[in-house]
C-alpha cells in the first residue's frame, strides 16, 4: 500500500507560486492563529 508516502501540504505548491501569494498565505495562517484578548469582567479583574 501507499502508507510510507508522507505529504508535505502547501510547502510543495511554494515554488509554483509567486513570492505575494506565499506572503498571503502566511498572513492568512497567523491570522487564524490569532488569539484576541480576552475580556475581563470586574470578578477575573
Amino acid at each position: 500500500m501507499l502508507e510510507n508516502i508522507r505529504d508535505r501540504g502547501n510547502v510543495k505548491w511554494t515554488a509554483m507560486m509567486l513570492s505575494e501569494h506565499v506572503a498571503e498565505l502566511h498572513r492568512w495562517q497567523n491570522e487564524d492563529n490569532y488569539e484576541g484578548r480576552p475580556e475581563l469582567d470586574d470578578y477575573d479583574l
